[in-house]
């Protein structure tokens, strides 16, 4: 057949693709729709007589599994003429075949698993309509340009009747036989026993036996006796042996089977990677790029890359925060101890000691340190015991994050998480909703400020007044019951029922996490954290926060990426206050800078198109985050340059009780 020759009037032939004993297939161009195809001819000479039957069972078995991804598709057959019985028209797939990819450059581990899977993928839809493939082998797995493995040639194909599950006779290309095809006695097993012999070459990058007889690697393959690489990780050795066992009785019973094994093999490899890159990293953010290109070479789904990931950064936050918390536990047990067995000046600087533990910015520490000398003079001049009421008065007039951190080191002896100011909590500080609407108009700027007469539970109860998510249902019946056993008085059991909300809404975050809706992630932790402050259980009650913390970041940079600065600065809001809950000020004071960085863009953008009262709100927002932070961002700086620029050109008057401090 002719280069350049339009065939039926309706194919343009372009290129030889290959030639065998049996056909040809060329490259074409079907002129109607200009689409690419290949043309596979059947020549009269070669298809005499009994032989037609192999043309015809082809047909069959590609029409059998027609549109399969990892099964060449047939599109039509044409009639043919005197030279040629047909023409088979079919799926170009415009890339190499695996024998040439082995021959040039083998695959890495993590594509080879791939392609692995992709065959199993095929000859499973061809099992299950009882069609023996009969000549598996490298040069029939052809590759797409981004290596998705398609099987073809189905020309030696049998298709199996009910009554008989295994063939009778001996056809295949010799080397890929498994040992009873030599026979002619086998079934479905020898197209896996192939197909392990094809993983054998791409894992190891030769053939397993060696000999330049067909009678002496028959041999070898009736042995079992693999040629194994010493440094072969154990979990491939065991795989190629059960896939090549000359018993196929020990084989893998199933293509289904077989591709499970090796999704193991890929999501066990793929963790151990994964693994070992996000030990090393500190953020999220850090890794998410590393690991694309191990998501790309592996060819794992990204629903099971996202699981593997946030599994581990779970398991290693997990870690961290244990024995973070066991040798800080047992430092503050000794000082509060000691301070038991002395009297009142000594205990105050043990405890003093205890504070200082949990903290590490050197400014907080300076200040942390001025108050617990302001405290101790206090007691040193008293000719009797302080009062609880006189104590609790000077901590009262230091800054808030301070009396954040006396409280949290001094509550944990007593399991109370903060000093009341002026009856609340600086922790109950009311937050914003994670699934409100951004817009301007739904949010009010206000300082941080203090909840009056709130608790957890409380906040918990006021959250699930309206349901947004289904598994809202599920906790709202649980806290139902956590607040029926409060209101009667019965501690236990509430406890009990408030750690099991917390263990409720953890799952959840780990199930959505799965899905990489991180911002429901976040409420989810958030809400965990209120859960075990019911429940005392104050390690999961922070470890809850410190995660909520890293997803409400994680929202955050992604809106801040797309410069919607209003919704990024209350998400980096919201992450400052669950790390100030997690008892993280550096954290805190990061997120909380970044949030009146992202507040300050929006202010500028109102400004700029006349909307003074907003910009002037949102100014006076920056400014009272910047009351509560260890260090304050340059966007305060700013933000009180910008409402004074708006008050001395006139364009906007305020009450002076409206912006304190200006």
């Amino acid at each position: 057949m002719r280069i350049n020759k339009l065939l039926l009037n309706k194919y343009r032939i372009e290129k030889l693709i290959s030639q065998g004993s049996f056909s040809t297939v060329f490259r074409a161009t079907e002129q109607l729709i200009k689409r690419t195809v290949a043309i596979k001819v059947i020549p009269r000479s070669v298809y005499t007589g009994n032989r037609i039957r192999y043309f015809f069972t082809e047909l069959r078995a590609l029409g059998m599994n027609w549109g399969h991804p990892n099964i060449v598709s047939i599109h039509t057959v044409e009639p043919g003429d005197d030279e040629y019985v047909a023409y088979m028209v079919m799926e170009f797939v415009d890339g190499i075949d695996l024998q040439r990819m082995l021959s040039n450059n083998p695959p890495s581990l993590g594509l080879a698993v791939s392609i692995a899977i992709d065959i199993c993928s095929g000859l499973s839809v061809a099992h299950q309509s009882n069609i023996i493939h009969r000549d598996i082998k490298p040069q029939n797995i052809l590759l797409t340009t981004d290596f998705q493995a398609k099987i073809s040639d189905f020309g030696v194909a049998r298709i199996l009747e009910e009554s008989n599950d295994f063939a009778a006779t001996v056809t295949g290309t010799r080397k890929y036989m498994s040992p009873e095809q030599y026979d002619g006695n086998y079934d479905l097993r020898a197209d896996l026993y192939a197909t392990g012999l094809i993983i054998y070459e791409m894992f190891v990058h030769r053939y397993p036996f060696s000999g330049q007889k067909h009678e002496e690697i028959k041999r070898q393959k009736l042995a079992g006796k693999l040629q194994m690489p010493p440094d072969l990780d154990p979990i491939l050795v065991r795989f190629l042996n059960k896939a090549l066992s000359p018993d196929p009785r020990n084989r893998f019973q199933t293509a289904n089977e077989m591709k499970d094994e090796l999704f193991r093999i890929r999501s066990q490899k793929y963790t151990e990677v994964a693994s070992q890159i996000i030990t090393n990293q500190s953020k999220p953010a850090d890794w998410h790029d590393v690991l694309s290109m191990e998501r790309n070479t592996w060819k794992i789904p990204a629903e099971v890359a996202k699981k593997v990931e946030f599994d581990l950064w779970y398991q290693k936050a997990d870690a961290a925060n244990k024995s973070e918390t066991s040798n800080y536990s047992e430092k503050v047990h000794n000082h509060y101890h000691r301070a038991n067995q002395q009297n009142s000046v000594n205990a105050l600087k043990e405890i003093k000691q205890a504070a200082l533990l949990g903290l590490n910015d050197l400014e907080t520490i300076r200040i942390a340190n001025k108050t617990f000398n302001k405290l101790l003079d206090i007691v040193e001049q008293q000719s009797r015991e302080i009062t609880s009421e006189e104590l609790l008065n000077v901590i009262q007039k230091q800054p808030k994050l301070i009396q954040r951190q006396i409280a949290d080191q001094l509550g944990s002896k007593k399991e109370t998480t903060s000093i009341p100011e002026k009856g609340a909590s600086l922790q109950n500080r009311k937050s914003l909703h994670p699934h409100q609407s951004f817009s301007p108009q739904s949010f009010s700027p206000k300082t941080p400020q203090v909840d009056e007469d709130r608790n957890p539970g409380y906040v918990l109860q006021t959250m699930h007044q309206s349901v947004q998510y289904a598994h809202e249902n599920e906790a709202k019946r649980i806290l139902s019951k956590a607040i029926i056993y409060s209101d009667q008085g019965r501690v236990r059991p509430a406890q009990k029922s408030y750690k099991e909300l917390g263990d409720f809404y953890s799952q959840q975050a780990r199930s959505y996490s799965e899905r990489g809706n991180f911002s429901v992630v976040a409420n989810c932790y958030s809400r965990a954290y209120l859960a075990y402050q019911s429940a005392s259980k104050l390690r999961f009650a922070r470890r809850s926060a410190h995660l909520a913390g890293d997803h409400y970041t994680q929202v955050a940079i992604d809106l801040e990426k797309g410069r919607e600065w209003l919704p990024a600065g209350q998400m980096y809001e919201q992450s400052g206050l669950q790390y100030t809950n997690a008892n993280q000020p550096d954290k805190a004071n990061d997120s909380w800078s970044r949030g009146t960085i992202c507040y300050f863009n929006y202010a500028e953008n109102e400004h700029s198109k006349g909307k003074l009262t907003s910009a002037y709100k949102y100014c006076q927002h920056i400014i009272s985050i910047g009351r509560e932070m260890l260090t304050p961002s340059y966007a305060v700086a700013g933000a009180t340059r910008l409402m004074k620029d708006i008050n001395n050109n006139g364009q906007f008057v305020s009450s002076p009780s409206t912006v304190p401090g200006i």
